[in-house]
């Protein structure tokens, strides 16, 4: 049975990496993540410009992540010679540094299983997982990397508890200050970690040790990433993440189709904690069950934010997919855990059909949203239509420093146009606006957008209405008196301010 375990889960972790290895060539601005923003972020420093700028003055941009993936992705495109305005190569960049990820957090994974000694089947069983559970907001923003800090740092960890090493002990804070400046919920590495040598083996002194080089760790990045600019970071980083509460993720985690996957595993990580501290002495294990417990309680509260998704349960899922083989071979496993009428549900058995549904339904669903239900797909002729746009521009001089253009639909438009259009992250800025509109100063657009601030507005032709309802930023409205159409434009209408 783990032979045929082991073959069904490779399997499905080649067609994982093959459709991730298409969908890093496909011509689509997002897949769930609002990707447009990081490659904005990326477009930025690529244009020799500081990442983090004063959201409150135009472009009014909010670049809400960590600095250290906007970095990294731009050094890669320098190396192969692409500039900010090559927005698909830049793209693909994004996405194919992701995957390189996403596979050595797999390798960290199978290193951390292969501490208990485990068969190498057993090992990649569980491990080779990790590149199924990442959701597609892993595949273009900064969560992949900050998961491969976040899951060195636990790699970093345990060897420091098998060995006693602090050596180790010091390399993960270096790691977990990676990975928050990967993504702020790189935080909860040093949760983890400094909550289970606090409280559960009692090193207060190597506790403290490890929070303060975490934090000098991440401060490091930070200042080399910024320039010491805090302000501009405060400004983006912190401010761009107050989108509000949502007290109905309490309930979506269980009622929406999205989680339906997730649900028993919800339990099995508290079995795996329930294993670690009641039933063993292993400290390795526990410190698993330890992780197990605090990502799920940080997804939990976390996810309350305004615009969360089943991404915030993949820390999670990483330490139950480590903890599962260990339960799996122990006696406890065994136990009955409930019984539907005549029929009786062991651990183990529980177990596996909580791992079977999540790898497949993974898997299933991936592959089908590109090959069967196709709504993930390649958008060439989308792309293509929006450089003539731009071309068209340039060409009638229409683009001239300190004129600035709207978009009522994004797609590629705001980072092929970079410079000029306003609000090119308007996602985040509809979600700040409305959690507290005082939150950035929106007063001089507000004043000026019927006035000649906005020179142009593009809108798809079919829908060509200059007050765009899907996308529409709450205090952006435009007078149909202020501006007249000027042009239609690969399936865009051009409306130019009209002066008075």
């Amino acid at each position: 049975m783990n032979k045929k375990l082991f073959f069904y889960v490779a399997v499905l972790f080649l067609l994982t990496l093959a459709s991730r290895i298409i969908l890093a060539g496909f011509h689509n601005a997002n897949y769930g993540g609002l990707d447009m923003n990081v490659v904005y972020g990326i477009q930025r420093i690529l244009a020799g410009e500081p990442l983090y700028q004063d959201p409150n003055l135009p472009t009014y941009a909010i670049m809400q992540y960590s600095p250290l993936f906007y970095y990294a992705s731009a050094a890669v495109a320098k190396l192969f010679g692409i500039g900010s305005h090559e927005v698909q190569q830049i793209y693909m960049v994004t996405r194919s540094l992701n995957i390189i990820c996403n596979l050595i957090t797999v390798l960290l994974t199978a290193g951390i299983i292969s501490m208990w000694a485990f068969p190498w089947r057993r090992v990649l069983t569980y491990a080779l997982p990790v590149l199924m559970i990442v959701t597609m907001e892993y595949y273009t923003r900064g969560d992949s990397m900050h998961l491969m800090f976040f899951v060195a740092a636990m790699y970093a960890t345990l060897n420091y508890l098998k060995n006693g090493n602090i050596g180790y002990l010091a390399l993960a804070a270096l790691f977990a200050g990676c990975s928050i400046m990967s993504k702020q919920s790189g935080i909860l590495s040093v949760g983890i970690i400094g909550f289970h040598l606090f409280f559960i083996t009692g090193e207060y002194g190597k506790a403290i040790f490890f929070g303060l080089l975490s934090v000098l760790a991440a401060a490091a990045v930070a200042w080399l990433c910024t320039g010491g600019d805090w302000l501009a970071f405060y400004q983006n980083a912190y401010l761009g993440l107050k989108n509000g509460i949502g007290w109905d993720w309490l309930y979506t985690i269980f009622t929406s189709q999205f989680y339906y996957d997730l649900i028993l595993f919800y339990f099995l990580g508290g079995i795996i904690a329930f294993h670690a501290f009641k039933h063993t002495s292993d400290r390795l294990y526990r410190f698993i069950g330890t992780g197990a417990v605090m990502s799920f309680l940080f997804a939990l509260i976390t996810g309350l934010k305004i615009g969360s998704g089943n991404n915030y349960f993949t820390e999670f899922i990483f330490f139950g997919l480590c903890g599962l083989p260990c339960l799996l071979a122990s006696d406890f496993s065994s136990r009955r855990l409930l019984r539907l009428g005549k029929y009786t549900v062991s651990i183990r058995l529980f177990a596996s059909i909580a791992f079977f549904v999540l790898i497949s339904s993974k898997t299933l669903g991936l592959v089908s949203s590109i090959y069967i239900e196709r709504w993930v797909r390649d958008k060439r002729e989308v792309y293509e239509a929006q450089q003539k746009l731009h071309a068209y521009f340039a060409a009638n001089h229409l683009l001239k420093k300190g004129d600035y253009i709207y978009f009522s639909k994004r797609d590629f438009l705001d980072n092929i146009f970079i410079g000029y259009s306003l609000l090119p992250t308007k996602d985040v800025t509809n979600q700040v606006y409305r959690s507290n509109p005082e939150t950035y100063d929106y007063s001089t657009l507000i004043a000026g957008m019927n006035s000649g601030y906005i020179k142009y507005i593009v809108t798809p032709t079919e829908d060509s209405s200059i007050n765009a309802k899907d996308e529409e930023v709450p205090f952006v409205h435009f007078q149909d008196s202020s501006f007249t159409r000027i042009a239609d434009v690969e399936g865009h209408s051009i409306y130019q301010y009209i002066s008075k």
